[in-house]
């Protein structure tokens, strides 16, 4: 029996439809059956009594019927329910006073029953009670070696979900009983303590838990809840005017990417069968998907952090072009002030060229005009040179920053 149990969970799991959920699983149903024999005809059920009719019934559909004679034929066999068990046989007698010469079938004798081989088995199956949808079973590897421990476990389909439990019903215990209705799936309804109704989802066969609470409560009609009195809108607050950056023309620097995760280990070790072969197979097939995964996550986010490095870059090179240009302006208008400022003192000069003094107070001022515009140029030049020499760290910065990330 243990060995059909296990051979039948292990048909479900491998030719059921839909793939089993694996990462959630329930203790299957557990009953006890009770199992017992008669004269070698076994029959088994929820109570010592149901066992000892069944293999009654089992031991009678296979006993021959005693010979027939001339004044007698016998019709069938029939379990007695009296103690101790009896087998009952019926047949007819001869009787020229009853019609057609035989009279009515009538119980000739009893054949008492020996009963052996009482034993109590234990029989798990899916869905268990409490949860409807958990209909696959998983097969438990290696196999447990307690004969009393379950050789599966309950699963339900990958892609469904467990129906949302209604509020207004009680919540479900182990004692809810269930209702094997007939029809396909959908709701039944009761009425709710508060006015309202508890909704119960039902299985793909109509069955569902009834609560303990309702056991004497007929169903009723399906009809909507009342939609509660809508509450008056409150007056939205005014948002409060957001502070300025500090520095808007700034990029945002991208944070650091998270460390990728470490693959997991397929398992390479040998199998003695195939069952176990077959196991190992689909776990390292997980493995291999869920590498992968990882490594895509992995990629996508380094690339992201690129496109935003790069975007970066962008920014930061369009505001030292800005400000370029603004310095190129600036020394520009500053050597147009000095060259007519040398102008105007060449006309003065000029205008005073008969007077020694005033030549010499000209070419003195020109001089030390002169001697400006030189520091001028001057320090233009090192400006230069300083706003060239950071350019170029920060595009060379820019340029093995791209080398890092392209790696």
């Amino acid at each position: 029996m243990r060995l059909l149990i296990f051979l039948l969970a292990l048909i479900s799991a491998f030719f059921v439809s839909a793939e089993p959920d694996l990462s959630d699983l329930k203790s299957p149903k557990q009953e006890v059956t009770y199992c017992i024999s008669a004269f070698g005809s076994e029959g088994c059920g929820i109570s010592l009594n149901i066992a000892m009719a069944q293999a009654c019934d089992a031991h009678i559909s296979t006993r021959p019927l005693p010979s027939n004679t001339s004044s007698t034929r016998y019709s069938h066999f029939k379990c007695s329910s009296k103690s101790p068990p009896q087998v009952e046989i019926y047949g007819q007698q001869q009787n020229n006073n009853c019609s057609g010469g035989w009279c009515p079938p009538e119980r000739f004798g009893n054949i008492n029953l020996n009963f052996t081989d009482s034993r109590e088995d234990i029989v798990f199956s899916c869905p268990p009670q409490t949860s409807p949808l958990y209909e696959i079973g998983v097969p438990i590897v290696p196999t447990p070696t307690d004969p009393k421990a379950p050789t599966f476990m309950c699963a339900k389909p990958l892609q469904a979900e467990e129906p949302e439990p209604d509020p207004d019903c009680p919540e479900p215990t182990d004692a809810d009983p269930f209702s094997f209705a007939v029809g396909g799936s959908g709701s039944v309804c009761f009425p709710a303590a508060d006015g309202r109704q508890c909704e119960i989802q039902t299985d793909s066969n109509g069955g569902y838990n009834i609560p303990v609470s309702y056991g004497s409560t007929e169903p009723v009609a399906c009809v909507p809840d009342p939609e509660p009195e809508p509450e008056e809108p409150e007056e939205p607050e005014e948002p409060e005017d957001p502070d300025a950056p500090e520095n808007p023309d700034d990029p945002q620097p991208t944070p650091d990417p998270d460390a990728p995760k470490d693959p997991d280990d397929a398992d390479d070790t040998d199998k003695d069968n195939s069952l176990d072969g077959i196991n190992q197979i689909n776990d390292n097939l997980k493995v291999i998907n869920d590498n992968m995964n990882i490594g895509i996550e992995s990629h996508t986010e380094r690339l992201d952090r690129m496109a935003k490095e790069t975007q970066n870059s962008n920014e930061l090179l369009a505001t030292i072009k800005s400000n370029t240009l603004n310095t190129s302006e600036g020394i520009k208008e500053t050597t147009d002030v000095i060259r007519d400022q040398i102008k105007e003192t060449t006309k003065v000069v000029t205008a005073v060229g008969t007077a020694t003094t005033e030549i010499k107070k000209g070419n003195t001022e020109k001089t030390k005009q002169t001697t400006l515009l030189e520091g001028i140029k001057e320090n233009t030049k090192k400006k230069l040179y300083r706003l060239l020499q950071v350019v170029k760290k920060v595009v060379l910065m820019i340029f093995f920053l791209l080398m890092n990330l392209l790696k």
